[in-house]
This record gives structure tokens, C-alpha cells and sequence, in this order.
């Protein structure tokens, strides 16, 4: 290839261009079939040599080479460089969770408080109601957060039931972890599988989502509604909706629809409406008719027939 400049191409033989210096004429490049362009061979401050166009240099276009670009770009886009250290990871499952305070949003400042992680541990919350920032975030082991698990659902239990904190621990100490939330739970009148009400029948504490099928179920959503509006004082509507939960807020299992669902899809109006009546989303209202094995044609006719 003849690298002999011609006469009518501008010398740059010596010429800086940012971190570049031209060093040699490389030649007359084709770009396409009447294109044509001037090529110089230029070094960079690094040490490497590459083949660049007049018009790029000279319009600035090509200001260093292809490491240095890369590390500019690398080094533009990178705040802490610890996107992959555990810790970042850690922040980032945390801050999807929603489970950090205002205070530790941004990295800097979760690092800044937490630091690196021990080998071998996890950052845990004392108390789980609050989020985790400065005052409740703590390294334990897996060990370690176990047994603070069981202390602080002892003390909950126990002041709840008033029962000896001594029975609870001993009591705690032989049943699972899922035994020990559910019993938390009931005692705090909330059914452990579809967090709704729990209601004292006489013979025990009963929700909706325990019965068993079939007249068994109607019979005893009847029971329960009269013992919400006997003892609780609940009219029939905060009765209703005290037994449905609030299982489609929490993003939980749907519960069984209300006792009077049925007869509402041919009476009321469209899935909004039924919605807007339960108080429930309407993604729930799909999950009541599928269980109740309605067509969901049924609920479109009763709307056209209220029109």
C-alpha cells in the first residue's frame, strides 16, 4: 500500500490532537464507491498506535484511543465501584424490600453505617416493625438471630396470654419456628392463614378459611356473623368485611367468597362494582368466581341487565 502523501492532502506530521500526536501518513482509504479519505498513524499518551482519519481529528471526533476511551467511560459511570462487593448486594436486596430507612437510601450512607459484612453473618432488625437504619441494624449469625427470633416471640406471647414467660420459653423451645408465628398470630385474633378475624364460637376459635365445604361452611359464616353483631357490636356490612380480611392487601392466598356472593353477581353490576362493594380489589373478585365456579359472563349480564 503506497503511504506516499500527495500534494493536495493537508500535513499533520507532528501535529497533537488532545491526547494523540500524528506520527506517519498511513495512507488513502476507500470508505464506499466514491468515497475516499486521508488515514495518519497516530500515537497516544498511553503508548498505543492506531490508524485514525483526518476528519476525525480535526473535528475532534478522535481525541484519544480506544483504552483510554473505554477507562474515561468506565470511570464516568461509576460512583463507588462497589457494585459487586457483597455489601452492595446486601443494600440492594434490602432497598427492593422497602425495608430501609430514609437515612440509608443511597449506599454511601448504608456503607457508612453498616459496614462489611462479618464472615458468616447477616444484617438483622431487633425490632421487625421498624425498617433498617442506624438504631436497628445489627450483624448476627444465623444462631444468633434464631435465638433472638424465639426471646422477642416469647415476650410478645407472654404478655399477650399473660401466661409465665418461663411456660412460653419452654413451650417455644419445642416447636418450629412456623408453629411459634402462627401461635403469635391466633393470639393476637388473627387467623394465621388468611390473617382475617378470628371469632370465640364456645367451642373454640374459628375462621372462615377453616371450615370445611358444603353446608358445614354456610352454616357456620352464619354463627360467626351473629357473633360479630351480638358481642362485637359490628353492623352487617363491617361484619362481612371483617370476615373477608384482608388477604387480597397483603398480596396473600384470596379468601372464600362471602356468604352472599353468588346471589350479588346476578343482581349487581359489573366486577368493579362488586369490587367497589367488598371493598376488595378486583383481581379478587376473579379468584371469588373461579372458587365459586361462576362464568364470568353471569357478572357481565347482570351489569347490561342493570342498565
Amino acid at each position: 500500500m503506497d503511504t506516499t502523501k500527495p500534494k493536495r492532502v493537508m500535513d499533520l506530521l507532528g501535529q497533537r490532537f488532545g491526547r494523540l500526536t500524528v506520527t506517519a501518513f498511513a495512507g488513502i482509504r476507500n470508505r464506499g464507491m466514491a468515497s475516499r479519505y486521508s488515514s495518519w498513524t497516530c500515537r497516544c499518551e498511553c503508548g498505543s498506535v492506531y490508524e485514525y482519519s483526518m476528519g476525525n481529528l480535526r473535528r475532534g471526533t478522535s481525541t484519544q484511543c480506544r483504552e483510554c476511551a473505554l477507562k474515561a467511560m468506565h470511570k464516568g459511570a461509576t460512583k463507588h465501584g462497589m457494585a459487586g462487593a457483597p455489601i452492595y448486594g446486601i443494600w440492594a436486596r434490602r432497598k427492593k424490600r422497602s425495608l430501609l430507612c430514609i437515612e440509608w437510601q443511597t449506599f454511601e450512607a448504608f456503607f457508612a453505617g453498616a459496614g462489611n459484612p462479618p464472615d458468616g453473618e447477616c444484617l438483622r432488625r431487633p425490632d421487625p416493625s421498624k425498617p433498617l437504619g442506624p438504631g436497628n441494624a445489627v450483624w448476627l449469625t444465623p444462631e444468633e438471630h434464631k435465638a433472638m427470633t424465639v426471646e422477642r416471640r416469647v415476650d410478645e406471647y407472654a404478655a399477650l396470654t399473660g401466661e409465665a414467660r418461663e411456660v412460653v420459653a419452654a413451650r417455644f423451645r419445642r416447636i418450629t419456628r412456623q408453629r411459634q408465628h402462627q401461635l403469635l398470630l391466633n393470639a393476637k385474633g388473627v387467623c394465621h392463614l388468611c390473617h382475617g378475624i378470628l371469632v370465640w364460637l364456645g367451642d373454640g376459635k374459628a375462621c372462615l378459611c377453616h371450615n370445611n365445604r358444603g353446608p358445614r361452611r354456610r352454616h357456620w359464616r352464619e354463627r360467626i356473623m351473629l357473633r360479630l353483631q351480638n358481642d362485637e357490636g359490628m353492623s352487617t356490612e363491617e361484619a362481612r368485611l371483617a370476615m373477608v380480611g384482608r388477604s387480597d392487601l397483603r398480596g396473600r392466598r384470596a379468601l372464600v367468597a362471602p356468604f352472599d356472593f353468588r346471589e350479588r353477581c346476578r343482581t349487581v353490576g359489573g366486577v368493579d362494582e362488586l369490587a367497589a362493594h367488598y371493598q376488595v380489589c378486583a383481581e379478587t373478585i376473579y379468584k371469588w368466581i373461579k372458587r365459586l365456579g361462576l362464568k364470568r359472563k353471569i357478572v357481565y349480564v347482570a351489569a347490561e341487565e342493570a342498565k
